[in-house]
């Protein structure tokens, strides 16, 4: 992966590195790297509690809420429900 998240231990959650497939969570693509953390803002309060980063995808979890969030693009069913994916947000 070229990217990186980071997660805090009051559940905040930020990225960078790379946008070039939405892997950072954010709707703007960017050509040039992301050099400084940013917070995912749509992931705020939801209590998450783990990340797992895929090479152009990621998930967040939240097992207070019994819920899993993913982003970035996953051609091959990695986001569990459609052949291929492009979110740019986590949904």
């Amino acid at each position: 992966a070229k990217h990186n998240i980071i997660l805090t231990e009051n559940g905040d959650v930020y990225a960078f590195g790379s946008n070039q497939m939405s892997q950072l969570g954010q709707e703007v693509l960017q050509i040039s790297a992301q050099r400084k953390p940013m917070m995912i803002e749509s992931l705020s309060g939801l209590d998450i509690d783990d990340v797992i980063v895929g090479e152009y995808h990621n998930f967040a979890i939240s097992r207070k809420q019994g819920k899993v969030y993913a982003w970035g693009y996953g051609p091959d069913y990695q986001f569990g429900i459609v052949d291929c994916a492009h979110w740019t947000e986590p949904k």
